[in-house]
């Protein structure tokens, strides 16, 4: 084997052999749960809207109602007739209220369980997109990691190979403007290097981000057997998958049925009530001339109300909640398109991700072996300095777009689960058993 491709094979297999002791996706994906903010804000609207339901429904259970007063009363007279006398009065009053017929109330509790249905489907697809987005911000460090220690590695096969050239020209066996495309490669890379580096840097503040620590572990790297395979149903099963189960498209169902709820509150605003209010309040009385006593009194009403005019506040919350079912209405339609559009993107990205695998990876034998025969050209002199450097790149590129197109593979495969509705953290293990080969 020659000597700059024994280099390259020698680094790549230090790169793949770098597995123990790091951390991987599902440890990361721990990590985030408990860190990433956008779960966290999910987690506690859901919370919060869980709430609406007792509030809604509080209306159709009894209000019962405590109150008591005290009072000093000094009445004073002139008249023989009204002597003064003064009392001192302290009584309470005890008051129960039900409603017996609020079509608004009803609306309402039934508006505030929809809503909580959206917030679960948003809670569940936050969760979801949690393992995608951490799957993303794991791969591009690795990425990044490549990009990085393509650089080193070219720029320390450059600058040997701007050694040999400089020898070479030492001994009358090149021109000068070879060493000098030597000297122009080599610059250029160093200079990729320090692009490459900034790149990981980035990549690495995003995977911060999510779980809310620096990242000072070495990651898990992607092994050299992956499986490829294509999606077991056919694209339009996965429509069809997408449309009954994706979490988006059900928070929108709910979020409809909500507006619907709210539409028929709003239409209930002028209509009857009918409550049932009880009262018992009781007093005790101390006056100078009557003495003590004490009174108590029961009362149960049956109440009827209608409302005959608000100042056409009912009219314009109807027609207000109305346009706002509309929009839901809208939203639906306009989610489920989406939604299709995914599923189907997913679907084709999975398929060609497998070809565009195959292909990268034959890309790079055949880059291997053409900078093989390079240099065998260079040393019995068929072959210039420059082709070698040319061969060079090509190699690394193949390198980075083998690595690039199996991120991507198995990023679309998790793709199309969420779009399918189906994502879970078992998927993320099936991931993550990759890392661990090789």
């Amino acid at each position: 084997m020659k000597p700059m491709l024994g280099f390259i094979l020698g680094g790549l297999s230090l790169l793949a052999s770098s597995q123990s002791l790091a951390l991987d996706l599902v440890e990361v994906l721990d990590k985030a749960r408990t860190a990433d903010a956008q779960l966290q804000i999910a987690r506690h609207t859901l919370e919060a809207q869980r709430q609406q339901l007792p509030q809604a429904r509080s209306g159709k259970r009894p209000q019962v109602t405590l109150s008591a007063n005290a009072s000093y009363i000094d009445s004073g007279s002139d008249s023989s007739l009204n002597p003064d006398d003064t009392k001192n009065i302290l009584g309470y009053k005890l008051g129960v209220q039900q409603s017996l017929w609020n079509r608004q109330i009803d609306a309402q509790g039934d508006a505030a369980a929809a809503a909580i249905e959206k917030a679960e489907a948003e809670y569940q697809a936050a969760e979801q997109d949690l393992i995608l987005r951490v799957t993303e911000a794991y791969f591009n460090v690795l990425s990044a990691q490549d990009n990085v220690e393509f650089a080193e590695a070219e720029k320390k096969a450059i600058a040997r190979q701007l050694e040999q050239a400089k020898k070479r020209f030492e001994v009358g066996l090149i021109a000068i403007t070879d060493v000098k495309e030597a000297q122009a490669s080599y610059d250029a890379a160093i200079s990729r290097e320090i692009v490459a580096r900034n790149g990981l840097d980035n990549a690495l503040q995003a995977l911060q981000l999510i779980i809310g620590e620096p990242v000072t572990e070495p990651l898990a790297r992607l092994g050299e057997a992956l499986a490829l395979k294509i999606p077991s149903s056919p694209e339009d099963d996965w429509v069809t998958l997408a449309l009954n189960n994706n979490l988006g498209l059900r928070a929108a169902a709910a979020a409809l049925k909500a507006a619907n709820e709210n539409r028929r509150s709003a239409r209930a605003d002028d209509d009857p009530t009918v409550n049932l209010i009880a009262s018992y309040a009781g007093n005790n009385i101390d006056s100078d001339l009557a003495g003590d006593m004490t009174t108590d009194e029961l009362n149960v009403t049956l109440a009827f109300s209608m409302p005959l005019y608000n100042g056409g506040r009912s009219n314009a919350k109807a027609a207000q909640a109305e346009a706002e079912y509309g929009t839901a209405q809208s939203n639906l339609l306009l989610q489920q398109r989406i939604v299709a559009q995914q599923a189907n993107n997913a679907w084709l990205a999975v398929k060609s991700g497998i070809s565009q695998v195959r292909a990268s990876k034959q890309a790079l034998a055949s880059a291997l072996s053409a900078l093989e025969a390079t240099e065998a050209g260079f040393e019995v002199g068929t072959r210039t300095s420059v082709d070698v450097l040319n061969s060079l790149r090509e190699t690394y590129r193949a390198r980075r777009d083998y690595a690039s197109a199996r991120y991507n593979f198995l990023i679309n495969t998790l793709k199309l689960k969420q779009a399918g509705g189906v994502l879970g953290p078992q998927d993320l293990e099936d991931v993550n058993r990759w890392l661990t080969e090789g």
